[in-house]
């Protein structure tokens, strides 16, 4: 099967979004919200519970997340209601053979597993997986629960054991960190403070007025990262697509006050322009799908590393103004390599969770 008719299949699942990712636009967020509003109430008793601890907020519990990861050439994306969850996807790999899921509203092993075999062998989404030749379906975001319950079962496991690749999502205290006290700290404010006395003319400036040169920073900081390092951890498609995407978001509102959706405008963005030219571009946004939550989202974070601490202080810069918006905790995603990880220990995380990469049976 084609693009076309894969997406086309999807399409035709009861209570399913999709979109041709090559397409992606401000039009096509507000289809989601659509999406999500007419599925609301089936989903009123996971958002009646306020959540206030950082570490139940999955980081991948957004549709902004959602946008950034999934709705990116050459995956095709989609949204599906099955059995009162909400459910992330796509179909990617050669030939789109394979399929890679989330269950951002779902926490439980046995729920997951008993959900998973459900929507696996419905008739609808079964005949895709058939059609399509699907040959790999992938678990995002795996609980440490369903890992543990698995590890531990004596019946035949649904995953593959060589296949669990552990991830860590770290979460931090703005108040502590931006405060700078105690020895902990004293890292980072060297950097700062070395940063402060080489003069440098920085000048906060509109992501739409330099989206061309903030383009320009994404795939120039990936080719200097895989010159000097041999690698990067960034997703050049993903990042464009976030700068093309939210640049002209700023003053774009909803006329629904029923359901508080978050909104594109709710994501924060810092592009900061150094001795005349532009040097770093930070992103983020709320997570959580149906309200915002205590947890902020920094999405990405780049910046020009020919300038001696910069990147500290250009994250430090933007931590102040998600905190301005009133946000008590902030989420800085995975650390793919042990230089990244150093550097994110600067700010001195409160908590770490765990998540997993498996590859179902």
């Amino acid at each position: 099967m084609n693009f076309d008719q894969i997406r086309s299949q999807i399409s035709c699942i009861p209570n399913t979004w999709t979109i041709d990712s090559k397409n992606i636009s401000l039009d096509s967020y507000y289809s989601i919200l659509k999406f999500f509003k007419n599925n609301y109430i089936l989903t009123s008793n996971n958002t009646s519970n306020k959540t206030t601890l950082p570490e139940h907020i999955p980081y991948h519990q957004s549709i902004f997340h959602f946008l950034l990861y999934y709705a990116y050439y050459p995956k095709i994306p989609f949204i599906m209601r099955f059995q009162n969850q909400f459910m992330f996807g796509s179909i990617y790999g050669k030939n789109h053979s394979n399929l890679e899921l989330s269950f951002p509203l779902l926490h439980h092993a046995q729920s997951t597993l008993k959900l998973l075999d459900q929507l696996i062998h419905d008739a609808s989404f079964n005949h895709l997986l058939s059609e399509a030749n699907i040959t790999q379906v992938l678990l995002r975001d795996a609980p440490d629960e369903l890992i543990q319950n698995q590890r531990s079962s004596t019946i035949k496991n649904v995953f593959e054991q060589s296949s669990i690749k552990e991830i860590n999502y770290q979460t931090y205290d703005m108040n502590r960190s931006l405060e700078l006290k105690g020895k902990e700290f004293a890292n980072l404010r060297w950097h700062l403070n070395k940063f402060q006395k080489e003069n440098h003319t920085v000048e906060s400036v509109f992501l739409s007025d330099y989206l061309k040169a903030v383009i320009h920073l994404i795939g120039s900081w990936k080719k200097n990262a895989i010159a000097k390092r041999g690698f990067s951890f960034i997703n050049v498609h993903s990042d464009k697509q976030a700068a093309r995407l939210f640049s002209t978001s700023t003053k774009i509102e909803t006329q629904d006050s029923k359901h508080k959706h978050p909104l594109v405008s709710d994501c924060l963005f810092s592009v900061l322009k150094v001795d005349g030219h532009i040097r770093s571009f930070h992103l983020g946004y709320p997570l959580g799908i149906f309200s915002k939550k205590p947890v902020f989202a920094h999405a990405i974070g780049i910046t020009d590393v020919s300038i001696p601490h910069l990147a500290e202080y250009a994250q430090y810069d933007f931590w102040k103004q998600i905190q301005k918006q009133g946000y008590r905790y902030v989420n800085d995603g995975p650390s793919w390599r042990s230089n990244l990880e150093i550097f994110k220990q600067k700010f001195r995380p409160i908590h770490r969770k765990r998540f997993y990469y498996v590859t179902l049976q």
